[in-house]
Formats: structure tokens, sequence, C-alpha cells
């Protein structure tokens, strides 16, 4: 299985010198009420990191590098799902892995996916980039687990992970699983507050291997 699924960003823009923002929000000016966009550098900027334009200049067409296009365009992110992990996607995975978790090993990588059922990876890319991606497996006929994911460090706070979740929660509902499970190491606050947002209940704790706290989340699966 190799499917693809296009999903536009509505707060992720590239301008047309091809370089990353985030929208931060629309703005009114305090004399004359014109409009402005609040927008933040995705990338670091010795001047300056968020800027403000005026609307109408942001949202133009015009010539730019001899061609008809928006100044800033709004990006399509791709999302694929993968049942196998190839040479290319495997190289691309362990380089943000290995930005994203202390002592990664690809050895216990493929030794924790090894004779799991209905392994499904989802990954989102920005053109040919990989930009996250999130990966599970099977526990029982039941029960589907959320293992790991990460997304990108300059492409934090657009929504990826929020997304890259409700994609595996939609596909695990459509294998007619009842539950998803997984967990996180208490120090994760932003993963555990997204869990929780997104209807996981805390059914225990554990402690990792390191001497971490584990916290461990149960969502049912319903169609809303």
């Amino acid at each position: 299985m190799n499917t693809k699924k296009i999903l536009q960003s509505p707060i992720y823009f590239k301008h047309y010198k091809n370089k990353p923002y985030k929208l931060i929000a629309e703005a009114k000016h305090s004399e004359d009420l014109s409009d402005y966009i609040v927008y933040e550098c995705l990338y670091p900027n010795e001047t300056a990191q968020v800027w403000i334009r005026p609307k109408k200049v942001f949202n133009e067409i015009g010539s730019f590098n001899n061609k008809q296009q928006p100044r800033f365009k709004a990006c399509d992110l791709r999302f694929e799902f993968f049942n196998e992990i190839s040479a290319d996607i495997e190289t691309a995975i362990f380089a943000l892995c290995e930005k994203n978790f202390e002592k990664f090993s690809a050895e216990k990588f493929y030794q924790r996916l090894q004779h799991k059922d209905q392994v499904l990876l989802i990954c989102v890319f920005d053109g040919d980039k990989l930009i996250g991606f999130k990966i599970g497996y099977e526990l029982d006929i039941l029960r589907y687990y959320s293992w790991l994911g990460a997304v990108d460090e300059n492409y934090r706070g657009l929504g990826i992970a929020k997304i890259l979740m409700h994609e595996q929660h939609q596909w695990a509902l459509h294998k007619k699983y009842k539950y998803i499970e997984t967990k996180s190491e208490n120090r994760f606050k932003a993963m555990i507050a997204l869990n929780i947002f997104s209807g996981f209940e805390i059914v225990g704790t554990e402690t990792s291997t390191r001497g971490q706290i584990k916290i461990l989340f149960r969502k049912k699966l319903n169609n809303s």
C-alpha cells in the first residue's frame, strides 16, 4: 500500500523565494484600520523573526522571478501512507529521529516492529522533503498502538502532529479497531497536552528503562 493525500495548510506559506513562513494573525492598523498580516520566519533571520505586511501586498499576485505568481502561497503538504519502509524513507525517518530522540537506534527501531501486524507509516512531505511521520501497529484485534512520531523543528506549530494523529485514528477506525493506545514520557509536555486535547484518557503509568515516568493513554475510537 502506498496512498497519498494532499492537505492545504492555511497558516503555512512559502515566499516566492522559496522560504517558509507561518501566519500568526491578521491585524488592523490603529490609525486607518487598514488590514495587515503578521507572520513569522520558519528559518533563522538575523534581521527579525516576526514581520508585518499589508494584507493586500501579502496576497498579491505579481511578476516574481520572471513569471506571474503569488508573493506568498499557501502550501500543500503531501501525506503518504505506507505499510513498508523503503530505503529512501528509512534514511529520512532515521535522520529525523536522530534529531528528536536521544540515543536513537535503528536496530532497536526494527526490533520493535519485528513480527508486528498492521504496521502503518504515515509521512508528510513538503515537496520532496520529509517533515514529519507517525507509525503504529496492532496490539490485538481491538487495540491499535500509536508508537512513534516526530515533526521537523522548522515545521512545528503548524498543526502537523495533530493532522498525523487524526489520519492514523481515521485509518484505525476504518480497520474496525475500537481503541488507540499510546505512551508518553512525562517530560514531553506538548505531546501529553495534544493527547488529552485529542480525547485520550490516562489509564496508568510505568517507569522506562531510563527511569523516566511514562504515562499510558487510551482513546475509544468513534466517528466524530
